[in-house]
């Protein structure tokens, strides 16, 4: 069963089935002996940031590559869960449990806590492609968005000949 903390809920058939989805790629991937599988996922639509981890009937937390379409999935689940005025979210956390229990918490608001810190363009690049009304743009994502806009790079055409 999955299930959706945080927010609004999930309202399309479309997000739902992604969200399945994800789950079984998170699955058929997953070593043998895992009895609960973590994914935490930061992105814009210029870079994304995957851990995956779960932890084992021995007690050990193994990692693993997460694949490909995963990634696409979330990619594209972004997508389909923007709001106007609202944006999309930067954070999604998912918990799949061997017992079927997946839960999914997708977070609009806070800043991602990236391993890399990434430049205030990328967050430039996500506002242009998911626009957010100035009352649903966080503090933090200000002042990213005014400090890549003060260091753009003119182009030929915004300067005058005259």
């Amino acid at each position: 069963m999955t299930e959706h903390n945080g927010g609004e809920p999930l309202v399309t058939n479309e997000q739902r089935e992604i969200i399945r989805e994800i789950e079984r790629s998170l699955r058929a991937s997953a070593p043998p002996d895992w009895l609960e599988i973590s994914l935490h996922y930061r992105a814009t639509v210029e870079i994304g940031e995957v851990d995956l981890h779960a932890s084992t009937t021995s007690g050990e937390i193994t990692h693993w590559d997460h694949p490909i379409e995963c990634t696409m999935l979330l990619d594209h689940l972004r997508e389909e869960m923007r709001r106007a005025k609202e944006g999309t979210w930067f954070t999604a956390s998912c918990v799949i449990n061997r017992s079927g229990n997946c839960t999914m918490d997708f977070d609009y608001n806070s800043e991602p806590s990236w391993h890399t810190p990434i430049p205030p363009s990328a967050y430039l690049s996500d506002l242009q492609r998911f626009p957010r009304s100035e009352e649903h743009t966080p503090p933090w994502l200000r002042e990213q968005r005014d400090t890549a806009s003060s260091q753009r790079v003119p182009h030929l055409h915004d300067f005058s000949t005259a």
